[in-house]
């Protein structure tokens, strides 16, 4: 009987360790997720800086939790490590959002870090779950400006997604979001366009056209943050579910083939005699693919090749999209690098033939007219391809619109020099408007600096580069974002004869006078001692704040300053959704891909060994090799001085003690061409002792 007695005791209290535990188990999958600043570093602290002797800037602390699929109530919490009270407990309505802002004590010394605790509360278990955001006290100057306003963008753009995920929209049942067939296995999927469903909440980035996608999404992407990143970054899933709405609204049709009746030797496949048919089907699949659900699809495709591209990924499968069908391979299941080389496929096809040269219109092939608008899409979607995954860009694309760039440029004072927008001098949306959207197409066709096309468009964009933001985006190239973004994306695109060499310093051309750092100068008008302010800094002042330039310093405003959007700084209404997304993407100082932004090194002056500066940096996806630069100036010239396929190099050749070089790595693709280029490092050899 004693047995039995302690048998029963054992049982009844094993059944209530199981009674206890069994919460913990089924709730073992909630997970607390905050936004790293580095995925590939996640203990990298994220900037805070002093807006002035009494004020700190407002950072946002962006987190998510995933619940699990348990349906108890939760409470979230933040400890923001830095001595003040908690926040008190406030309930989870949106799993997607639980994130806070703060401002850290303004009196902190340089070099100050924090760790933040955000704790979720299951009020049902009592069980608790937590994740860390660490932050970092920095200067007040344009690198800690940019970086709080690249910070607060993606978190804005992040609030606004949609998302579906098997039949569920944001967590509710919807017909609409399906399972299956082009929406995917488990139908998970969202984005940023309007076509189906609205944001999540009322932000400035949405809108109905399917490019939308592609520009937010590359905005994460150039910031490190891709869907094959790690499953601890609520980014991860925003950036692939976007990638598989994107291609959900593709279309694909059979390959055709066109003629050219002028004369564009040799790059007719014929040896040069015109006419010549070509056929573009760079796979041989017998497909082209494009955007099938608007009116626009030459204008929209680019962004949305910039974000495939931007993914790092080639090899990757898409598991949304059309089906094989009709003798084609179909888009749902093919490679990233087959669906970007289809979709430059059928924008080649479309390119017009009219003898004053190829550019393109919104619609296919001489349906519409040549607009350089819509022309600079195709051209970054060409270059994208080349540079990130490999694509060749035709021959007679690009002597078609290098003729077009030459019939298009205007020769009268006082735009000479300027691209017009379906014409030379044609000034619809103003010449600050088109002339970077030639250079883009000038960068296509493997034309830069020393031709006559590219050297006159620069000077007159140097020339009017600081003018008075107040006389409108007719007067001031730095007062309309959609030029502004063409423009940034001319200067990193660089690459005469096919030699990626990004301008630092826009000049009057070809003297190479009265340099201007068009990135990073901060002017009077913000405090600095450059001409005007450069990109970065119009753009911190400009977030936040709906039109007109904002506040004098700000990042983002110190009006608004935890607000993450750019909006109203350009002529039409229509482009201002994707302000935000374009300003990220400037601020990164990137154009399809997130590139090498850690290069750091050390000199040693010869003694009983040579003299050698060491390298390192964290690899890229997609990377092949590095090719090395040196120069002795800030910005360059460089001189190719090695190539390494491991993440760090010893320079050994020609260094001197005492002086001071400045280094920059060209990732390259398997082809063996530069996608693009990292941070410049400063790096001193000592002098011998």
């Amino acid at each position: 009987m004693d047995r039995l007695k302690v048998w029963r005791a054992c049982s009844i209290l094993l059944v209530l360790v199981l009674l206890i535990a069994i919460p913990q188990v089924i709730h073992a999958a909630v997970t607390v997720k905050t936004v790293p600043l580095d995925p590939a570093n996640p203990t990298a602290p994220h900037f805070t800086y002093p807006l002035d002797a009494t004020h700190e800037v407002t950072i946002v602390l962006g987190a998510t939790v995933d619940l699990g699929g348990s349906t108890d109530s939760f409470t979230y919490s933040w400890d923001f490590g830095d001595g003040t009270a908690a926040t008190p407990a406030a309930p989870v309505s949106n799993p997607y959002d639980i994130s806070a802002k703060h401002q850290y004590p303004f009196a902190a010394v340089g070099g100050k870090t924090w760790t933040a605790i955000v704790t979720v509360t299951d009020t049902t278990t009592s069980a608790k779950y937590t994740g860390k955001y660490y932050v970092i006290q920095q200067a007040n100057n344009l690198a800690s400006r940019t970086n709080v306003a690249i910070d607060s963008g993606l978190w804005y753009l992040h609030q606004g997604e949609w998302r579906c995920n098997n039949g569920n929209f944001n967590g509710v049942p919807n017909a609409n979001c399906g399972v299956g067939t082009t929406f995917g296995p488990n139908g998970k999927y969202g984005g940023w366009d309007q076509i189906t469903f609205s944001c999540v909440t009322a932000t400035l980035a949405c809108w109905y056209y399917e490019s939308i996608n592609g520009s937010n999404t590359q905005a994460f992407e150039v910031n490190g943050h891709f869907e094959s990143g790690p499953a601890s970054d609520p980014y991860t899933e925003d950036v692939a579910f976007a990638l598989a709405r994107m291609i959900m609204l593709l279309g694909n049709k059979a390959v055709q083939s066109k003629t050219y009746n002028y004369n564009l030797p040799p790059s007719c496949p014929n040896g040069g005699t015109t006419p010549c048919t070509y056929t573009f089907d760079g796979n041989s699949n017998g497909q082209a693919v494009f955007i099938q659900s608007s009116g626009q699809p030459m204008y929209q495709g680019g962004a949305i090749i910039d974000a495939i591209v931007g993914s790092g990924t080639p090899g990757a499968i898409t598991h949304t999209g059309v089906g094989a069908g009709g003798g084609l391979p179909g888009i749902n299941g093919i490679s990233y690098k087959d669906l970007a080389q289809d979709m430059v496929d059928g924008y080649n096809y479309c390119q017009n033939t009219y003898p004053t040269g190829g550019a393109w219109g919104y619609n296919c092939l001489n349906t519409n007219y040549n607009d350089n608008s819509v022309s600079q899409w195709a051209a970054i979607g060409n270059i994208g391809a080349s540079r990130g995954f490999g694509i060749g860009i035709p021959g007679v694309i690009m002597d078609a619109n290098a003729l077009w760039d030459a019939n298009d440029q205007c020769t009268t004072n006082p735009i000479s020099g300027s691209f017009g927008y379906n014409g030379a001098c044609s000034l619809a949306w103003g010449p600050y408007a088109v002339t970077p959207s030639g250079m883009v197409q000038l960068a296509m066709d493997k034309l830069g600096r020393g031709d006559g096309r590219w050297d006159k468009a620069e000077t007159f964009y140097h020339d009017n580069f600081c003018n008075a933001t107040s006389g409108g985006p007719g007067a001031a190239p730095r007062q309309y974002t959609y030029g502004l973004f063409s423009f940034t994306k001319s200067m990193l695109l660089h690459n005469p004869g096919g030699v990626l060499t990004p301008i630092t310093l826009l000049q009057d051309r070809p003297a190479g006078t009265n340099s201007i750092d068009w990135y990073k100068a901060v002017g009077p008008e913000s405090g600095g001692a450059d001409a005007c302010d450069g990109v970065a800094q119009v753009l911190v002042k400009r977030q936040g704040v709906s039109g007109g330039d904002g506040g004098a310093i700000g990042s983002p405003n110190p009006t608004s300053p935890e607000n993450g959007f750019w909006e109203g700084h350009y002529y039409s209404s229509y482009q201002d959704p994707f302000e935000t997304g374009w300003s990220i993407i400037m601020l990164r100082k990137t154009v399809f891909v997130a590139c090498v932004n850690n290069l750091v090194g050390r000199g040693t002056a010869s003694g009983l060994a040579a003299t050698r500066i060491d390298l390192s940096w964290t690899g890229i996806s997609g990377a092949a090799s590095y090719d090395v630069l040196r120069g002795t100036a800030d910005g360059g010239p460089y001189t190719k001085v090695g190539n390494s396929t491991l993440p760090g190099f010893s320079d050994r050749t020609g260094l001197s003690n005492g002086t001071t070089y400045f280094y920059v790595l060209q990732p390259l693709n398997n082809n063996g061409g530069a996608v693009c280029q990292s941070n410049q490092a400063k790096i001193a050899v000592p002098a011998a002792r």
